[in-house]
């Protein structure tokens, strides 16, 4: 599992006031305010730190493995709004330390649009970043969010007007982290037999889990699925803790843990 993952935090808590909204890191008291990222509004060694700074934050909005896997749409089952996928995305980014304001304005093609910003420390001050968390209409999210961003002719980074501007707060309640629990037959398995485990048991106290991730602690990358089900093969002998995070509509995380003992010609069928 990536190293960032690790810190998620054990719930999201997004507090409101008449100024703003700031998840993870506390309540901010001022409105953000998007800058171009440029040597107008930072100095030279802001701007070289902020271009780092919007590297790594590149790397974990492009990580597949979170992703929602929800369809944006305007209405329908299993559709999602701009608001639901900026909502979600804001809770895996505060779960990474992350400051994060959920921003909306209208005259969108999906009508009130929903976006993040994202602060990022440059010194003394924090600078804003917006984040788009929603996909093209009518596909899903396969990675958590993109920077809405262009480059100009002489190679200058900058950000559309459409993000840097907006009206509203949009509205938001505290969430409660969902619960997490594995379930399995038997923890001694032949490396010749495939594993079932289940996620049964595990709950959200406020919402809905619509993210089970395994890490099966043998090295394969992890396997982010909608269902409580998975099924893995254990190829070499050893013990192996696997790991299982629920993720819910917001973003909020749980996790719990298994030990599998794998052996071969086990015969523990």
């Amino acid at each position: 599992m990536n190293a960032h993952r690790i810190r998620f935090c054990a719930c999201f808590c997004v507090l409101v006031s008449a100024v703003g909204l700031a998840a993870g890191t506390g309540l901010a008291t001022e409105p953000p305010q998007v800058l171009q990222p440029n040597g107008s509004a930072y100095s030279e060694g802001e701007v070289a730190i902020l271009s780092e700074a919007i590297g790594i934050l590149r790397v974990t909005l492009a990580a597949p493995t979170y992703a929602s896997q929800k369809t944006f749409g305007l209405s329908g089952w299993g559709k999602w709004t701009s608001a639901e996928f900026a909502a979600y995305t804001a809770g895996i980014l505060a779960g990474d330390g992350y400051l994060t304001h959920v921003v909306s304005a209208g005259d969108w093609p999906d009508g009130v649009h929903t976006w993040i910003l994202v602060g990022l420390s440059v010194g003394e001050r924090t600078a804003w970043v917006p984040v788009e968390a929603s996909p093209e209409m009518g596909t899903k999210q396969t990675v958590l969010g993109r920077l809405p961003e262009d480059v100009g002719p002489d190679g200058v980074l900058w950000f559309p007007s459409a993000y840097v501007q907006f009206t509203d707060v949009a509205p938001t309640r505290e969430n409660r982290p969902p619960i997490a629990k594995i379930t399995t037959q038997k923890t001694d398995v032949s490396t010749t037999d495939y594993t079932t485990l289940t996620a049964t048991g595990s709950y959200d106290p406020d919402g809905t889990i619509i993210l089970y991730v395994w890490d099966f602690g043998d090295g394969e990358p992890p396997e982010a699925v909608g269902s409580k089900y998975a099924k893995h093969r254990f190829a070499e002998n050893g013990t192996y803790l696997v790991t299982l995070t629920v993720v819910d509509q917001q973003g909020g995380t749980g996790t719990a843990t298994i030990e599998i003992k794998a052996a071969h010609g086990c015969g523990c069928g």
